[in-house]
C-alpha cells in the first residue's frame, strides 16, 4: 500500500483538536469589544428605568395630594412639629407609593 508523505502529519494534526493561542486571543478580543459596546447601553437602559420609576412615584404623590385637598375642603397637607404627622404621612393614605 502506497501512502502519501504528508498523510501521517495530517492524521496526527486532526487528532489534536485544540485551539491555538492566536485563536483564543482573537476570541477574547472580540468578546472584549462586544462588552465595551454593551456596557453603555445597559447603563443607559438602567437610567431610563430609574427615571420612569421616579416619574411614576411623583405622579402617585401628586394624585395623593389632589385627593387630600379634595377631602379637606381645599387645604393642602402641612408640616407640623410632630414628626409622626408629616405631610407625606397625611398623603400616604391616598396614594400607592409608600415612603422607603
Amino acid at each position: 500500500m502506497k501512502t502519501f508523505p504528508c498523510s501521517s502529519s495530517v492524521s496526527r494534526r486532526s487528532s489534536l483538536a485544540g485551539f491555538t493561542l492566536l485563536e483564543l486571543l482573537t476570541v477574547i478580543a472580540i468578546i472584549g469589544v462586544l462588552a465595551a459596546i454593551l456596557f453603555p447601553v445597559v447603563g443607559f437602559a438602567r437610567a431610563k428605568a430609574r427615571n420612569a420609576q421616579c416619574v411614576g412615584n411623583l405622579r402617585q404623590i401628586g394624585l395623593g395630594v389632589q385627593m387630600y385637598v379634595a377631602d379637606h375642603k381645599g387645604w393642602l397637607p402641612c408640616n407640623v412639629s410632630d414628626p409622626s404627622n408629616l405631610w407625606r404621612h397625611q398623603v400616604e393614605t391616598y396614594s400607592n407609593s409608600r415612603s422607603r
